[in-house]
């Protein structure tokens, strides 16, 4: 086994990014699994718990508005189920309600992996309640450039916040939404 592990970071595509900043006039307020590279420029970014700066797996993600989330897609150690799971429990309110608490501007988006034969996929995607499959595979970001070709999978977006017809309307020309 290797004494280290080598971070590869596959950056949301700025195009996709666009789009995702008008579900919030002040823009992405937190990108709690950022990286060096990334295009999000988030109001707040944190990092894993593999990065020297904040993990964002130990920090609460309400509060900064609309959240944003390309979360690790590997294996373990570093993989996407934390990430899933942490976003579930912060936003699971939800999931379960047809209006958020009053006064609440806490939105939540993350683009994943549509990976329906996970346990992941089933225990913590399938609740949010919205998701847009993407048609086509996004062409993610590698070293501050488009990568050759598109991602290896297919990627989904999931949503929860108070504005689930802003986000049909914004996205639902990207994708399938169920």
């Amino acid at each position: 086994w290797p004494t280290h592990v080598v971070l590869v970071h596959f950056n949301t595509p700025p195009e996709l990014l666009e789009v995702i900043r008008k579900l919030d006039p002040r823009g992405i307020g937190l990108d709690p699994c950022s990286n060096p590279e990334s295009f999000v420029m988030a109001k707040t970014e944190w990092s894993g718990p593999h990065y020297p700066s904040i993990d964002g797996l130990s920090q609460s993600w309400r509060g900064h508005g609309l959240v944003f989330m390309n979360p690790p897609h590997s294996m373990s150690p570093h993989n996407i189920e934390p990430w899933m799971e942490k976003a579930y429990n912060e936003f699971y309110e939800w999931t379960m309600m047809i209006r958020p608490p009053d006064k609440s501007t806490d939105q939540f988006v993350a683009l994943v992996p549509a990976k329906t034969d996970t346990a992941w996929f089933h225990e913590f995607a399938i609740e949010f309640p919205m998701r847009c499959f993407l048609q086509g595979r996004p062409k993610f970001w590698l070293d501050g450039k488009p990568m050759s070709g598109p991602g290896k999978f297919a990627s989904m977006l999931i949503y929860a916040g108070y504005q689930k017809k802003k986000f049909r309307d914004l996205f639902g020309s990207l994708g399938w939404i169920p």
